[in-house]
């Protein structure tokens, strides 16, 4: 017998089958992709909280920066100090035993400013060994300038003993010192000292007894 070439169609039941199975399969891998979905979901979102809280949060190496509130002077605190003022010459030469009196002299320094100033005669034991006067002004140096240079010109051929200097000593304030004896202006000795804000002249009849004084006045 010939065997016949007969197709017969497949069982229901087998087409039904393989169609369950795809199906069940597709959805393991759709869970598979939603689990992994939420995975890395949960992954972000951690790392969004996590880098906040590192911005929000002072690291260990970065110190947090306290602000102290701006203080206020307290009541009674004391006050800038000033500047050091010059002393009383009247009362620092009368300590000195010499007497101090008023005249009418007038002064060098006196034809640098349009300030009055006042020349006082220093007598021991009733003698005239001196005079001073002096200025206090912040333009102090100014003036000091403007009388070297109204004193060069009247200078006389009989000028000696010039001196020009100034004196920077330990404890002591800068002094600039102009010391000269010229017949032609005053038969003193004219000892002119700029200390602070302060300009003094100084006339000097003698020397040994006047000028230690005047190196101790101008040290103030």
């Amino acid at each position: 017998m010939r065997a016949s070439n007969i197709c017969y169609p497949l069982p229901m039941i087998t087409l039904r089958r393989k169609i369950t199975i795809a199906a069940i399969f597709v959805l393991v891998l759709g869970s598979f992709a939603l689990a992994d979905a939420l995975l890395q979901g949960s992954r972000l979102q951690g790392l969004l909280t996590e880098n906040a809280t590192e911005q929000a949060a002072p690291t260990a190496d970065a110190p947090v920066m306290e602000t102290s509130p701006t203080e206020l002077p307290t009541e009674g605190a004391p006050a800038p100090v000033a500047k050091a003022q010059g002393i009383d010459v009247i009362i620092a030469l009368n300590a000195r035993g010499y007497t101090v009196t008023d005249s009418s002299e007038s002064a060098l320094i006196a034809q640098t400013t349009d300030v009055p100033v006042m020349v006082h005669p220093i007598l021991s034991s009733g003698d005239r060994i001196g005079s001073v006067a002096w200025i206090d002004t912040p333009k102090v140096k100014q003036l000091m300038n403007t009388l070297k240079d109204a004193l060069l010109p009247t200078f006389s051929p009989a000028l000696t003993d010039l001196r020009d200097e100034t004196l920077a000593e330990p404890g002591s304030p800068v002094r600039n010192v102009l010391s000269f004896r010229d017949p032609g202006i005053s038969s003193d000795r004219i000892v002119i000292v700029r200390v602070r804000e302060r300009l003094y002249e100084f006339h000097v009849t003698n020397d040994d007894v006047l000028l230690p004084v005047i190196e101790e006045l101008t040290k103030h």
